[in-house]
């Protein structure tokens, strides 16, 4: 036997061996160079998807609530009426006004059917605020 040691796999004695197993692990001091795509990745993704959430927190945040009007509905009296050919929300609130003011009559209608506009169409169910 020899005052070195052999490596029996490889052939070669203790010293060069370990010296070969050194040089084939990896060297983690060398920095990572991404490319455009690799930027993309890492990078972009994650901000559009940030941006995602947010637009969706300020959506669902600013969303007007709807369980509130029907509370509305449930305290107020209401009347079901049948939008017919010529009528305007105009026309309707002046027939139901008796002797209310007609443009708080047409915002109690608007508010009561959740309009956006004072476009109605022919065969629209309303709800009319009843009369006292």
């Amino acid at each position: 036997m020899t005052a070195q040691m052999m490596d029996r796999s490889t052939g070669l004695d203790a010293p060069r061996a370990r010296e070969a197993a050194a040089s084939a692990q990896p060297d983690l001091s060398v920095r990572l160079h991404l490319t455009r795509r690799g930027r993309l990745l890492f990078i972009g993704i994650p901000l559009m998807a940030a941006a995602a959430c947010l637009v969706f927190a300020l959506g669902f945040f600013n969303s007007p609530a709807t369980a509130a009007s029907g509370d509305a509905l449930q305290g107020a009296e209401t009347v079901t009426y049948t939008v017919a050919p010529g009528d305007t929300v105009w026309r309707i609130a002046n027939v139901v006004a008796d002797e209310d003011d007609p443009r708080d009559v047409v915002q109690a209608i608007m508010d009561l059917n959740e309009l956006e506009s004072s476009t109605i169409h022919v065969g629209q169910q309303l709800f009319l605020p009843a009369g006292d």
